[in-house]
């Protein structure tokens, strides 16, 4: 399984658990979707500059904000230095008990392979 991959998937179950209330909200989980899209052309730097230039000035500190920037801090974890497929798995363990603690399933992945 692919980073990007499971970062739409669960994208798309916080948009059918919890509906955006703003277009703020709603346009960073777009964004949240379509990070594969923007691995497959092989250039996630337009992808996170897109999705900083919607970031909310101040903190999104409500329940959907909140879900949606631990989604975010997941999505890039393979930004920063070389890949770990080992520390990305734990970290989704991590980012899976956040969210289904707001009631939102995850797939079970036994393996990350890349962004």
């Amino acid at each position: 399984m692919t980073v990007s991959a499971i970062t739409r998937q669960l994208a798309d179950a916080v948009i059918a658990a919890r509906p955006a209330s703003t277009p703020r909200q709603r346009l960073l989980l777009e964004l949240l979707r379509l990070l594969p899209l923007y691995k497959a052309i092989g250039n996630v730097a337009i992808w996170d500059g897109a999705y900083h230039e919607a970031m909310p000035v101040e903190d999104d500190t409500s329940e959907i904000g909140r879900l949606i920037q631990t989604l975010y801090d997941f999505a890039t974890i393979p930004f920063y230095g070389a890949f770990g497929a080992d520390v990305t798995l734990r970290e989704y363990e991590s980012t899976c008990r956040y969210l289904r603690g707001g009631g939102i399933d995850c797939p079970t992945v036994a393996g990350f392979t890349d962004l």
